[in-house]
Formats: structure tokens, C-alpha cells, sequence
């Protein structure tokens, strides 16, 4: 059993492709709407993009199991672009690095208990549009993608 106590998430998010936009960081406490359901999360922040990284202080929380996950909003719109067959087009990151595969990594996948008065995370961010144009390069297919 945890002893009743509370805690604050230093976060730093590394790897943005680029400073557009922001990042949106959205801590949820259970598996209703996560990742991508904000009105779901115990808080949703939105982080200036410094260069390639963002650094945000969370708290404080109550002890508990949580899970993170973030969106470079590079338009500012608020929620995740993706092409008609949901490939991502903007930036996203999940709380304890889970292997990108297709579709989105399940709250148990990427939860951690926050049970300290502070605990330091970092969260690389990852491109699927990235990833698909670098194979495609190297299979040497040419790329037309619309200029934003």
C-alpha cells in the first residue's frame, strides 16, 4: 500500500523536428481516453518548443499511476493530423518509450507510478511521416508531399 503523498513530474521532451507550434502534454490517470482524448486527462499543457526540445514542470500530483502523452502541434490546431489511413503527421511521444508500431501504445503500455516528491522523465518525440519518408527514400521512391 502507498502512503498518501504527492509529487511533481520534471519533464523534458527532446527530438522535435522543429520549434512550430507547441507541444501539447496531457497526463491521464486511467485508460478512458488515452492518449488522444484531452478532455479525458487530469491536465493538458501547452509547452513552447525551444529548438528541438521543451522542458515543463508537472504537479503537484497525488501518488499514483499515470501515463503521458504528447503532440507537437506544429499548426497549433489543437489535435493530431494524420492522412486518410491515420498516419501521423505531426510529432508524438508516450511516457516509457514504447517500440512505435502501427496504432497507438495502450495506457498499461507506457504507465508509470509516481510514488516520490519528485521524479525526472524524459520523452523523445517520434515522426511516423518521417520514418515512412526515410524508407521510401531509400527504396528510392520519389516523394511529392504538398509545401504547408
Amino acid at each position: 500500500m502507498l502512503a498518501l503523498g504527492s509529487g511533481d513530474i520534471e519533464l523534458s521532451l527532446l527530438g522535435f523536428r522543429n520549434p512550430n507550434g507547441h507541444a501539447l502534454v496531457s497526463l491521464f490517470s486511467g485508460s478512458e481516453g488515452f492518449p488522444d482524448r484531452v478532455e479525458k486527462s487530469v491536465m493538458t499543457r501547452t509547452v513552447k518548443i525551444d529548438g528541438n526540445r521543451a522542458r515543463i514542470r508537472l504537479g503537484p500530483l497525488p501518488w499514483a499511476l499515470y501515463a503521458l502523452s504528447v503532440l507537437h502541434d506544429e499548426n497549433d490546431d489543437g489535435r493530431m493530423n494524420s492522412s486518410w489511413l491515420g498516419t501521423p503527421h505531426e510529432g508524438f511521444g508516450f511516457s516509457g518509450y514504447p517500440e512505435y508500431r502501427f496504432g497507438q501504445p495502450g495506457y498499461d503500455d507506457v504507465s508509470f507510478l509516481l510514488a516520490t516528491e519528485q521524479l525526472e522523465m524524459t520523452i523523445k518525440m517520434r515522426y511516423a511521416t518521417g520514418q515512412q519518408e526515410r524508407r521510401q527514400q531509400n527504396l528510392g521512391i520519389q516523394l511529392n508531399r504538398p509545401q504547408n
